[in-house]
């Protein structure tokens, strides 16, 4: 969904800005000013600051340390691609916890070529590259995909351009004359099938295991098609009907805004609260149920992640953002905040 959403919300910035002055310098501006600051002072703290008191000096520390280039560079989706293995994790041990910035990797990689894509291409033309990459990132992934756990169709970058150029696709449907017609005429067809595609693996399988090649070859698409329906529907829905009620109810809204910071924190305080603060055991002996345990756990990680994202946003990420009002078309009315 994360990828399928950037690719609409991507390909939908770079077509508004494609007639206007400072294509390139305005688009990547605006991207560094709200994915770099806070990315890299985690980086920062991890690696800088972090190495300075000893407590936090552990070998599993120094083992992701030895690796921290492919953080900095946002290549580790790479390593962790063609270099690691199921249980061998060069980048998780302790309480440092960096393996699920991989999506983060893709998505900066995805901006470096996007934009050229965009420009030199008609509309026509992007609607033609979109199906080219939907299918032959499937076919790569079929191709990678082995009886045994392979890291390559999960994280590698050329295997998860379909998510991207779905959501692109709607994005550049949309912005034709008659087109969000079409696509809402489309959505509940492809949302038909989608289902039916992943009722199949969860029948035969009866799991939705990542790494595992039947989910990678088959159930991957159809979240794909499912999530890509979704973001139609929100665009089509009905001003008063339900659908866009649930879309614009506030709490929401607010893990909407807070996501960036949402998703950097999550995964190191679910380590924190699963391990540490709320153990399982000790919260089953107290609830009685294990079930209860993890709902538990869960709604504390959530809760933590929103207010630590708040107060990230607050005190830090929105003070990079208002430099945003610099790289917009003079022409261009926009809000503060945007994604």
């Amino acid at each position: 969904l994360f990828f399928v959403l950037s690719g609409f919300l991507i390909t939908g910035i770079l077509l508004d800005a494609k007639t206007k002055p400072n294509y390139f310098r305005n688009f990547y501006a605006r991207r560094t000013l709200r994915i770099f600051p806070l990315y890299y002072l985690v980086l920062f703290l991890m690696f800088v600051v972090a190495p300075m008191f000893a407590s936090l000096d552990t070998d599993e520390f120094r083992e992701v340390a030895r690796h921290q280039v492919w953080l900095w560079t946002y290549t580790m989706n790479w390593y962790v691609s063609f270099h690691a293995s199921l249980g061998n994790d060069p980048f998780s041990g302790g309480w440092i916890q960096t393996l699920h910035f991989w999506s983060l990797s893709v998505e900066e990689q995805f901006y470096l070529v996007w934009p050229l894509v965009v420009l030199l291409t008609t509309r026509r033309q992007l609607l033609g590259v979109c199906i080219l990459c939907f299918f032959g990132s499937w076919a790569l992934r079929v191709y990678f995909s082995t009886e045994q756990i392979n890291h390559q169709p999960y994280f590698f970058t050329l295997c998860r351009l379909d998510d991207l150029a779905a959501g692109a696709f709607v994005a550049a449907v949309a912005r034709k004359k008659g087109g969000l017609e079409r696509l809402a005429a489309c959505a509940p067809w492809v949302t038909i099938l989608a289902l039916w595609v992943l009722l199949g693996v969860g029948v035969e399988h009866r799991h939705f295991f990542q790494l595992a090649s039947p989910i990678q070859e088959r159930a991957y698409t159809g979240f794909t098609l499912l999530y890509a329906s979704l973001v139609v529907f929100a665009l089509t829905a009905n001003a008063r009907g339900p659908f866009r009620w649930l879309m614009r109810n506030p709490v929401l809204r607010s893990y909407g805004k807070y996501s960036y910071a949402i998703y950097i924190f999550h995964w190191g305080l679910s380590g924190l609260v699963f391990l540490k603060i709320l153990p399982v055991d000790s919260l089953t002996d107290w609830l009685g149920s294990q079930n209860a345990a993890l709902i538990v756990q869960v709604l504390a990680v959530a809760i933590l992640s929103w207010c630590i994202a708040w107060l990230s946003w607050h005190l830090y990420e929105k003070h990079f953002l208002k430099l945003k009002r610099r790289f917009y078309p003079r022409d261009s009315v926009q809000r503060s905040g945007e994604a």
